[in-house]
């Protein structure tokens, strides 16, 4: 199937985020938690006598209507097991529509 590498990376390697289920199978790494959002804007101190309800969409987790959103690298990256990969994630709100967040990964 090497014949068709150029095609498949045109099609899934692109600039957007595409939504898709994402299973443990698909996980190759340990998780890591790199950003958390208060969609009410609770202090932690708040929350701390309360349970704290928590929506995950973790694949360690069982499956929500929202996926998760899965951003594809340009080029594809080999590592093997234990390499740390290091990057930046940066989040931003849209300027084009106040609903969208904005993803630069780095």
């Amino acid at each position: 199937m090497s014949c068709m590498t150029d095609f498949a990376r045109k099609c899934i390697m692109n600039k957007d985020i595409t939504v898709n289920p994402v299973t443990v199978e698909d996980v190759l790494s340990h998780p890591c938690k790199f950003a958390e959002l208060d969609l009410n804007t609770v202090t932690l101190e708040q929350l701390r006598d309360e349970k704290a309800l928590v929506l995950s969409t973790s694949p360690f987790k069982p499956e929500t209507h929202w996926k998760q959103a899965v951003l594809y690298l340009d080029d594809a990256v080999d590592v093997m097991q234990d390499t740390k990969v290091e990057g930046e994630i940066s989040l931003y709100p849209s300027e084009e529509n106040s609903r969208h967040i904005c993803i630069r990964v780095d």
